[in-house]
């Protein structure tokens, strides 16, 4: 099935009074769109096998990515500085890992044990099953990780690897008081940020509450996302994106057959979205309507 065949298809579906409303520049916006809306319309509703095969490997799920300075993942594979999501087309999802200091708790005391039974100076919220990074330690130096903490009484919590308590953090030598620092471990999905929310502390991000911004790129500016919050480093993303189309949708082309990358029912997907995206902008509710509907009933 080439363009020129979809495009046939979408003529049909859109009444023929309109068909000479678009060129083939906008009607190749037109589906470029609509291929997004198609591949995040069965993202949603992922349940069969059926469903994964028509998507191909155009949805990555769970890449992680370590941003540059100042929280900034770029997301253009023109862009000079690194890292970059090489094939990155439109975003699904995106969660990130920051570590919240606990500037106003010591560790005084690490055994060489196992598990290692850490003792904290001063008042802490620490609770059994958060989860700590402890880095910077010196002499027992397997204190140094994410850990799981299992209160033992007051300030004394021995440390595991795992948040079900099943494996010991085993100590590798005697701890060097005050050499560790602490702080809690986030890894949590991330919520757009709007610029009209800036100015409101209800809408602040936080390690636990962390927020994006995209950037779109110019011939100067890459295409990057920026993290928050901005006063802390962000550690880590993992990200799940639709990845570039191997293979443009041209509504001129005649000759490029469309299968070899997207599955049959996808491309008549695409056709639909397109035919309500065309209803939407010459508003004919009709059309619009019962496109809707067979795309439902399908």
């Amino acid at each position: 099935m080439t363009g020129l065949e979809l495009k046939r298809i979408f003529d049909l579906q859109v009444d023929k009074d309109y068909t000479g409303y678009w060129d083939n520049i906008k009607l190749n916006r037109i589906f470029a769109r609509a291929l997004i809306n198609a591949m995040e319309k069965i993202y949603r509703n992922l349940s069969e096998q059926g469903e994964y095969d028509e998507l191909r490997g155009f949805i990555k799920v769970n890449r992680t990515f370590t941003p540059a300075t100042f929280n900034i993942l770029y997301t253009d594979i023109a862009a000079t500085a690194t890292p970059n999501i090489q094939d990155y087309y439109h975003l699904l999802h995106v969660s990130a890992q920051f570590n919240e200091p606990l500037y106003n708790v010591n560790v005084v005391s690490a055994t060489n044990a196992s598990p290692i039974v850490v003792t904290f100076s001063g008042q802490n919220n620490i609770r059994t099953g958060d989860k700590l990074f402890f880095g910077g330690a010196v002499g027992n130096t397997n204190l140094n990780g994410l850990r799981y903490p299992k209160k033992v009484k007051n300030n004394v919590f021995a440390l595991y690897l795992d948040e079900n308590f099943q494996t010991p953090v085993t100590g590798n030598g005697a701890y060097t008081t005050l050499s560790a620092s602490v702080a809690r471990y986030w890894y949590e999905a991330c919520q757009r940020y709007f610029s009209d929310r800036k100015n409101t502390q209800f809408g602040s991000p936080s390690a636990s509450n962390p927020k994006f911004e995209q950037q779109n790129g110019t011939a100067l500016t890459p295409t990057m996302m920026l993290f928050h919050p901005l006063t802390l480093q962000c550690n880590q993303v993992s990200v799940d994106y639709i990845s570039q189309p191997p293979q443009v949708i041209d509504v001129a082309d005649n000759v490029i057959d469309l299968e070899r990358w997207y599955d049959k029912t996808m491309l008549y997907l695409v056709v639909e979205q397109a035919s309500l995206l065309a209803a939407q902008q010459i508003r004919d509710g009709e059309l619009y309507q019962s496109t809707a509907a067979q795309i439902v009933q399908q």
